[in-house]
């Protein structure tokens, strides 16, 4: 009997970063490991510094790292490579590293694969690296159906079509500001109302008060939202998220995070991005405009009849040809 891969998967903290890698992990249809990588102080030095020791994670995580050492490392994100490639240096030579987004130019040799949003720009191509639309994401029917029976007391009775507004917020290169706030509102209101829908909505933790300003205009132009989940008030309330992707007819989503809009647009049902010329810093932009495109989703605004809808029913799948080049590694 063949001998059961030792596969770790390295959970950054960060939620739309270490998400990536569990996409790909639960993908291969493998047992894996999760190795959550919890971070302290020294995960601020360079990357280049970092691979030196494992000091950037705290103790905890530290912990973790013991043997039976893998044999194939899954990451995602610049402190998870170092991590990975310490751990191929130190503990596991034989290791095979496989790494979500750009480790950095210099690092590149360590890998047997990198997935790299084509949005991203790069000096070189290389064999060892696979570009793709967006980022990896893994949603199983099994937890669509779940989310179905355990939100239905809250999502079954309301009228449809059912538009779920997912909001983000600021980033570090890129304000949200009271004018994209006011657009967001505008162009929500005409689509909603124009359909005869229900506005459910959820938020980030980078969202904080434009939420109130979004209700604000939706008050005012008649619109009732039957239930928002407010990010930063509801730490003890189940975040419906699952429920949100289960019974939204069409999804509104601000175009500030990767994972979020690739997750969305990987599900088949309409997509509205928002994405004003402002918005959205360059390689953001360059994402989003891919996406619309290849119809796997439209510009708020753009698209408001049903009739049109129809075009925007294609799924994003990034994760099967990642998993193909996998399965040639192993």
């Amino acid at each position: 009997m063949q001998k059961e891969l030792i596969i770790w998967v390295l959970v950054d903290e960060r939620p739309g970063t270490g998400k990536q890698a569990l996409a790909v992990a639960k993908s291969l249809k493998l047992p894996f490991v999760i190795k959550e990588m919890a971070w302290q102080y020294w995960a601020n030095l360079p990357t280049q510094l970092s691979q030196l020791s494992k000091l950037s994670l705290n103790k905890k995580s530290q912990e973790e790292l013991r043997p039976p050492w893998p044999e194939l490392i899954i990451s995602s994100g610049r402190r998870a490579a170092a991590i990975a490639i310490n751990i191929k240096k130190t503990n596991a030579p034989n290791c095979k590293l496989v790494q979500i987004m750009d480790p950095g130019a210099f690092a590149h040799k360590n890998f047997s694969l990198i997935v790299i949003p084509k949005h991203d720009k790069l000096k070189e191509e290389k064999e060892n690296i696979l570009r793709i639309i967006g980022a990896p994401s893994f949603t199983e029917d099994k937890e669509i159906l779940n989310a179905k029976i355990r939100w239905k007391d809250f999502f079954g009775s309301l009228q449809r079509p059912i538009f779920g507004l997912f909001i983000g917020g600021p980033t570090k290169r890129r304000p949200f500001s009271i004018n994209h706030t006011r657009e967001l509102g505008e162009l929500v209101s005409k689509l909603v109302l124009v359909s005869h829908g229900q506005l459910i909505i959820t938020t980030s933790p980078r969202t904080g008060k434009i939420l109130d300003s979004i209700l604000a205009i939706f008050e005012d132009r008649g619109i009732q939202p039957a239930y928002v989940y407010d990010n930063e008030k509801c730490d003890s309330h189940e975040n419906p998220y699952m429920g949100f992707l289960s019974y939204s007819d069409q999804f509104i989503v601000t175009g500030d995070s990767t994972s979020m809009c690739s997750e969305i647009c990987s599900l088949g049902k309409p997509t509205h991005i928002f994405a004003p010329a402002d918005f959205l810093a360059p390689k953001h932009e360059r994402f989003v405009h891919s996406l619309i495109e290849e119809n796997y989703a439209s510009l708020l605004g753009s698209v408001v009849e049903d009739r049109y809808i129809e075009k925007y029913l294609k799924k994003l799948d990034t994760t099967t040809h990642i998993v193909k080049r996998i399965n040639e590694l192993i």
